[in-house]
């Protein structure tokens, strides 16, 4: 299991954590102090999978007001935009 990382997000300390025994694919909790704040992968995930992960749980870390499915697709959107950019990017190598 990789270790915890640490990031910042809106000038706020997160740490990122991986657990092999959840069922969801990514938790973010925000809590009032530093160590409250964590975003939880599930460790058993693909690498698009993962990414869409991230984004999600960050923007939610970002944006707690903003509504789940918001969310969800803008995470996905940027997901997969990413992924577009750096297949290119690979055709054009």
């Amino acid at each position: 299991m990789p270790r915890p990382l640490r990031v910042r997000l809106d000038g706020a300390e997160w740490r990122v954590t991986w657990s092999g025994r959840m069922q969801d694919y990514g938790i973010c909790a925000r809590g009032a102090n530093r160590e409250s704040r964590i975003i939880r992968l599930r460790s058993r995930q693909t690498d698009d999978e993962l990414l869409d992960t991230l984004l999600h749980e960050a923007l939610h870390a970002l944006h707690w007001e903003v509504e789940e499915a918001v969310i969800a697709e803008r995470a996905t959107e940027l997901a997969a935009l990413i992924l577009r950019v750096f297949e290119v990017r690979r055709k054009v190598r």
